[in-house]
Formats: structure tokens, C-alpha cells, sequence
């Protein structure tokens, strides 16, 4: 009888302290909150509670995220009884005595209107936060701190200041996540993906988000976000893909600007809404592996000078052909060169090498005419001239088989010219024997070589050619305007011979490129 009070005693004295230790948590972490807060609303309450365990607190009536009562919309609605004071959400991170007590996904909470400018700066821990649904009014404040997770899915916010935060993982703000003020994450480093997936940012400002001299490891989505004002992301690396398909643009001033920014994926700038021509894409010195875009999402004018691309993205929908891309880099203001070399070299690495030379001629073409813009008013019709005709003959070249079918134009019209002058008795011997004998019977001697129209044509026009017409053969001079006319034709087809052999010379060598 003794030994079975014993067992029993035993067996209660364990219920009872196991049934203490699944309350400690909780209880012990309310007791330290109200010794530090005083009176806890309902919300301080079940978020106290749930910290230990790692489940969400859900402070309004429904636990479920689609629920029109945890729409932070209306958050003015909710009352005291889903208030959560920032100050304690702080305390949970930073009081010693209170982050042990915390599970390892950290805390989250759900539809709860968080009282006053949640301040987390210079906080440094390894635990996750959630605030899914809620309401932060006044904003946040991560400026330097280190956490492992950040999760303001469907949250409505103020201004957010983040500067020098470090996420070792995602941060989320995404599902809706809507901030009523400027989103800034300058400097910060982000080991995994920042995901603003239908986030809509309006901020008053000079920008609505943010990301300059930042490294994000992983991508950085702006898929179906919305915003005012500007994105900006220059000086920053992604090691994924940059996304703003379908992403809303609204506003006087607003666009991406991504200066000398680095993107190992795709930047994907597809479906822009609405199409607003002045919407700024602001591409200097940007370097991304993969492009994906499309004619209508397109602005009026477009900052490219020293952006470079590895490729064009594979869908069918973005614009590999010639005319297009061409009026895709008629979008630069002012004209740069580099554009139209980063182009062609795409082309080439495509294996369209027809495309990446047009693109070169373009590109000479129009820095050509910037140049004579810039010249006086006499010189410009010059170069124009100039500018044309090194087009036509090799595009300037880049194109050096085009003086082949001027060669055959000029040799053919020569072959015409000088078999007429010679039938009609303008072309004769150079030798006296040969040239009396020749004026008499219309024959030259067996020892002298017989006159051929196309090879006196081609050797005259050749430089440095000797073919035995040119020295045999000569024009004479009558009083018959096309045996007058024919000396000077004459040398003006020799010297077109010469201009073109130089210019082909100078064209293979490239110096005629305007590079």
C-alpha cells in the first residue's frame, strides 16, 4: 500500500511538472511583457503565447489570409483588441531575457495593428519575423540590423527604412504588401530572393523604392507591382533575374533607373502598363546576362549608353529582327555609339552576321550625321555627300563587297564606252606603224596586240595592272564632241579605279570605321 501512494505520488509529481515546463514558455514570456509594458491587449497576448511555439498569432477573428477581416485596409476598424505596441515586438528581438524564450522560426503574427514606428534598427538576430496582414501606419525602421527572414506579406506599411540591412535569407513583400512611403534599402545585402510580386509603393518623394549599392544574391521580382514614382537600383548587383513584367508605372516621374547595375540573369522589362511614353528606363552602364522585352513596353526615350547584354531572352515575343531592334536604339537621346556595337555583337554571337553588319552601318551612318549636324551650314552637305557615298560603295567598310558590284557597274560602262570610241576611230594605236596602218585599213599588224574593249576597261581601271591594252591603246584627239569627250572620261575612270582600290584597302583595315 505504501509503495502504490509512492507510484502515485511520483506519476503526479510528473504530470505536474511537465504540465508546468508546456506553460513556461508562454506564461514566463507574458510575466516578463507585463513587468516591462504593464496591462497587454488580446493581440500582445496571443502573440506572447504563440512566440514560444512558432505558430502565427492571428489577432483578428479568422486565421485566414483571404479573409475580408484581415484586410489591413481596414485596420482603422479593428480596434484595441488587435493592437500590438512596436515597442514589444522590439523587445521580443532584443531583451536578453526574452529571445531565448522565442522558437527558432521566429515570431509571426497576423492581422494586427502595430501602435507607433516599429523600430528595429541595429537589431542583429538569427530569428525570422512575420507580419502577415497587418498594419504598420507609421512604418519600419531595419536600418542596420541583421535578421535571418523578413515575411510583410500582405501588409500595409508606411515608409520602410532598411538601409545597411542584412537578410540572410528572403524578404517578402509580396501577396498585396502596399507601403504608403518610400521604400529604402540602400547598401543592403540580401542572401536570398526579394520578392515585391504585387506590391503597390506609393511614396511622394524623389523614389518609391530604393536598391542602390545593394547586393541581392538571389532574384529581385517586381511582377504585378505598382508604383508612383521611381524604382532605383543602381550600383547594385542580382545574382538572379530582375523582373518587372507586368508591373504599373504611374505617375510624372517614374521608371527604373539602374545605373551600372549587374544582373547575371534576365532583366525582364515585358507588359509594361500602362504604356506610358514617359515612363524613364534608365539602362547606363547596366550589365545583365539575358534581355526580355517587347516594342510596346518600350518609353519614348531610353538610356542605354555602355549597357550590355549577353543575348536576347528565348520567348518568341521578344524582338530578335533587324527593323526592330533598329528602332529600339532609335530611343537613345542623345546618339551613342556603343548601343549599336553592343547590338551587333549580340547578332554576330547569334550567328546572324548579316544583321550585325547593317547594325555597324547604321551606327556609322548616323554618327556621320551627327557630325555634319555639328559642322557649318557650307560643310554639311559634304559630308553628307561623303557619308553616302562611302556607304553605298563599302558601307563604310563594313561592308567591302559592296565596291565589287561598283567595279563590275564602273568596268562595264567603261568596256561600252571604249568599244564605241573605238569602232568609231577615237581609240588607236599608240605606236606610229601601227596607228598609220590602222587609220588606212582599220587592222593593225600581226606583232600588234588587237584592241579588247572589257580588257582595256578593267586594266585602265586596276591600279598597278598590266593587261597590254592600256599602253597600246590610246584615246585621239578630234574636233567630234565625243572624241573630246573621251580623254576625260578616260581619266576620270582611272582615277575612280584608284579612289575605289584605296578605299577598299583603307575599309579591310578599318579605317574607315567611326569607332
Amino acid at each position: 500500500m505504501k509503495g502504490l501512494e509512492t507510484t502515485v505520488a511520483g506519476w503526479t509529481l510528473i504530470a505536474t511538472t511537465l504540465s508546468a515546463s508546456s506553460l513556461f514558455g508562454a506564461s514566463s514570456l507574458e510575466q516578463l511583457a507585463a513587468e516591462k509594458f504593464g496591462h497587454l491587449t488580446p493581440a500582445e497576448s496571443r502573440l506572447l503565447r504563440s512566440a514560444p511555439t512558432g505558430d502565427t498569432a492571428w489577432c483578428g477573428p479568422s486565421a485566414n489570409t483571404a479573409d475580408p477581416s484581415n484586410d489591413p485596409s481596414h485596420a482603422a476598424t479593428w480596434g484595441q483588441t488587435r493592437t500590438v505596441r512596436s515597442a514589444l515586438v522590439r523587445w521580443l528581438y532584443a531583451d536578453p531575457r526574452a529571445v531565448p524564450q522565442i522558437a527558432v522560426s521566429g515570431v509571426s503574427v497576423g492581422g494586427a495593428f502595430l501602435d507607433g514606428r516599429l523600430d528595429l534598427s541595429r537589431i542583429k538576430t538569427d530569428l525570422p519575423l512575420q507580419l502577415l496582414r497587418s498594419a504598420v501606419p507609421k512604418g519600419i525602421d531595419l536600418s542596420e540590423s541583421d535578421i535571418r527572414l523578413l515575411d510583410l506579406g500582405g501588409s500595409s506599411t508606411g515608409d520602410i527604412s532598411a538601409s545597411n540591412l542584412l537578410v540572410r535569407g528572403e524578404l517578402l513583400l509580396n501577396h498585396g504588401f502596399q507601403a504608403d512611403g518610400a521604400v529604402n534599402l540602400d547598401g543592403s545585402k540580401i542572401r536570398g530572393t526579394l520578392d515585391a510580386r504585387g506590391a503597390k509603393i506609393l511614396s511622394g518623394g524623389q523614389y518609391a523604392f530604393s536598391l542602390v549599392t545593394a547586393n541581392v544574391d538571389g532574384d529581385v521580382l517586381f511582377q504585378d507591382a505598382q508604383t508612383n514614382n521611381m524604382i532605383r537600383l543602381s550600383l547594385s548587383s542580382v545574382g538572379g533575374n530582375l523582373s518587372f513584367i507586368r508591373a504599373g508605372f504611374d505617375g510624372r516621374a517614374t521608371g527604373l533607373e539602374a545605373i551600372n547595375t549587374q544582373v547575371r540573369g534576365v532583366l525582364a522589362w515585358v507588359n509594361i502598363k500602362p504604356k506610358h511614353p514617359n515612363i524613364t528606363l534608365d539602362l547606363t552602364f547596366a550589365r545583365v546576362g539575358a534581355l526580355a522585352d517587347d516594342a510596346d513596353s518600350w518609353p519614348t526615350w531610353i538610356l542605354m549608353n555602355e549597357f550590355s547584354y549577353d543575348k536576347f531572352d528565348e520567348p518568341e515575343n521578344i524582338p530578335k529582327d533587324l527593323e526592330s531592334r533598329l528602332a529600339w536604339l532609335q530611343k537613345q537621346s542623345p546618339f551613342r555609339p556603343q548601343p549599336y556595337l553592343q547590338l551587333s555583337k549580340v547578332f554576330r554571337g547569334m550567328g546572324n552576321d548579316d544583321f550585325a553588319t547593317s547594325v555597324l552601318i547604321v551606327k556609322d551612318k548616323r554618327q556621320r550625321e551627327e557630325d555634319a549636324r555639328r559642322t557649318g551650314i557650307l560643310l554639311r552637305p559634304v559630308q553628307l555627300c561623303w557619308s553616302w557615298f562611302l556607304r553605298s560603295t563599302m558601307g563604310y567598310g563594313y561592308a567591302p563587297i559592296r565596291a565589287f558590284g561598283w567595279t563590275v557597274a564602273i568596268v562595264t560602262l567603261g568596256w561600252i564606252v571604249f568599244v564605241r570610241g573605238y569602232r568609231a576611230g577615237f581609240i588607236v594605236p599608240s605606236e606610229k606603224d601601227a596607228c598609220a596602218s590602222f587609220t588606212a585599213t582599220r587592222d593593225v599588224p600581226a606583232y600588234y596586240p588587237p584592241f579588247s574593249g572589257f580588257i582595256y576597261s578593267l586594266e585602265t581601271f586596276l591600279p598597278f595592272v598590266e593587261l597590254h591594252q592600256a599602253k597600246y591603246w590610246l584615246p585621239v584627239r578630234k574636233r567630234v564632241p565625243l572624241a573630246r569627250l573621251l580623254p576625260w572620261y578616260l581619266r576620270l575612270h582611272i582615277l575612280s579605279g584608284w579612289v575605289l582600290s584605296t578605299l577598299l584597302v583603307a575599309g579591310l583595315t578599318g579605317l574607315l570605321h567611326k569607332d
